[in-house]
């Protein structure tokens, strides 16, 4: 009796910290989401004084057939008045480049560029972004993704918050599209390990106290700030371009920022989940800076709370049942509650999270198993640096240097 109640008071105690930690979560979620700009907040904004600067967009694509129509449609469908639109072609071997050209012959304002050569030291799309951003004209570039889909005030949504924020360089956070059931189960916790990594809200902080961070998706940045950092030679070599040119826009000087674009910015991402395995892998090396320990630690600590949580809680309910049938009700129902309680505010700060990247709130109820696939994948990026096992991005073969 005396271990089962000594259980029983561990148990409370977990359960409370657990109550604590997700009712902190909860706030933190509201603040974040309250401290980040809305780019549909900004989206019938007047135009600046001067009226709207220039704006290139600048698609890097290699092998997009399966969205590039739409995501072209969507980009010419900009009520913005002052685009130009770059279709930065790399090695394809679909019909990408078909589609483009048929856009370009539909409208002036694309102009499309092939690239079939491969660059000693240069690594995924940087390439094709430095090339478009040769044929960029105006005061800022939009460097976004093919497996995009904008809303027609997006751009100039993004324009406004950059101005008015004061920012050089704008990532905004998409709507993912989540159809598949991986990407119901595994795509948010993806998500949400990236922003423990790189909390939104530090990202907005003043030169000094900020952690940089981007978003290659959609990234506006201030043409004049881009080349004072060299452009995308800058980064040529490395594995997650955004967040390192993000840094390297910080070092400068310049401000980077991030916001929201729900509701007027949707992304595909990945189609399989052996593209959705070896994408999320190679961010994952990418934002651990290819640090072997980094990685690992990151995979197990994940892993661990996925079956800590349940296993906890199920435990929860065992001894509190024992405990109530030896004769200590108010133990057994104080424990019984805090299990139901923190259970509960943990179902409602992911089921918030889960909706917010698109999937179904009820699989918030999976978050065990889809803790333990993206620590698996983290742990697998661990051992794919230790070891030199190579990854495809771009339609090439990379070997990562571990840190």
């Amino acid at each position: 009796m005396l271990i089962l109640e000594l259980a029983a008071w561990v148990l409370i105690f977990a359960m409370g910290a657990f109550a604590v930690i997700w009712a902190i979560m909860i706030v933190r979620v509201m603040v974040s989401q309250n401290e980040l700009p809305h780019i549909a907040d900004a989206a019938d904004h007047p135009a600046p004084e001067g009226g709207w600067p220039k704006v290139s967009v600048i698609l890097p694509t290699h092998d997009e057939e399966r969205v590039l129509d739409a995501c072209l449609a969507s980009v010419r469908a900009q009520d913005y008045p002052d685009l130009k639109i770059i279709v930065a072609l790399d090695r394809c071997s679909d019909a990408s480049p078909t589609i483009a050209q048929r856009h370009a012959e539909g409208d002036p304002r694309v102009v499309v560029t092939p690239n079939d050569a491969y660059r000693d030291g240069w690594r995924g799309k940087c390439l094709p972004m430095q090339i478009g951003s040769e044929l960029a004209e105006g005061d800022w570039l939009l460097f976004a993704d093919s497996d995009t889909e904008l809303d027609p005030s997006m751009v100039r949504g993004a324009v406004s918050t950059a101005l008015r924020e004061g920012f050089d360089m704008l990532s905004v956070l998409p709507d993912l599209r989540c159809e598949k059931l991986f990407e119901h189960i595994a795509q948010p916790v993806a998500s949400l390990h990236m922003m423990h990594m790189y909390p939104p809200h530090k990202v907005n902080r003043p030169n000094g106290s900020s952690r940089p961070f981007s978003l290659g998706a959609f990234t506006l940045l201030r043409r004049s700030v881009y080349d004072r950092i060299g452009g995308m030679a800058a980064v040529k070599d490395q594995f997650m371009e955004d967040i390192n040119l993000a840094r390297a826009v910080s070092k400068s000087g310049a401000r980077v920022g991030i916001a929201l674009g729900s509701g007027l910015f949707r992304c595909t991402m990945y189609e399989t989940f052996a593209e959705f395995r070896g994408g999320w892998k190679r961010i994952f090396i990418g934002a651990a800076n290819q640090r072997v320990k980094r990685l690992r630690v990151h995979g197990l600590r994940l892993m661990a709370l996925g079956f800590a949580l349940p296993f906890s809680q199920f435990a929860g309910l065992i001894v509190a049942a024992l405990v109530y049938q030896q004769g200590s009700w108010i133990l057994g129902s104080v424990l019984a509650l805090l299990v139901l309680l923190s259970a509960l505010l943990q179902f409602l700060v992911l089921a918030k999270f889960y909706r917010a990247s698109g999937a179904s709130a009820f699989a918030a109820l999976l978050f065990p198993l889809g803790a333990g696939i993206i620590g698996w994948l983290l742990t697998r990026g661990a051992s794919d640096l230790q070891n030199e096992r190579p990854f495809k991005w771009g339609g090439h073969d990379y070997v990562c240097e571990a840190r």
